[in-house]
């Protein structure tokens, strides 16, 4: 169940893939990946898709580390 924001930049639920990803100010469920900086549209489920490569065109893990 989705909390309401008491801090600006407060992860906007208790879902723990928000430990590597903080939501973008303005962007209706944008997420910005901590590891490469990407925006990813989609929400909180998308990012962990992102981190996992489970789709096609989401980036690996290892990519995002050796940009770093």
């Amino acid at each position: 169940m989705p909390r309401s924001r008491s801090k600006e930049g407060e992860a906007p639920s208790d879902d723990y893939g928000w430990r590597w990803g903080e939501p973008v100010e303005g962007g209706c469920n944008n997420v910005k990946c901590k590891f490469c900086e990407r925006v990813i549209k989609g929400g909180i489920t998308r990012l962990k898709e992102h981190l996992a490569a489970k789709k096609i065109e989401c980036s690996t893990l290892s990519k995002c580390l050796s940009r770093s």
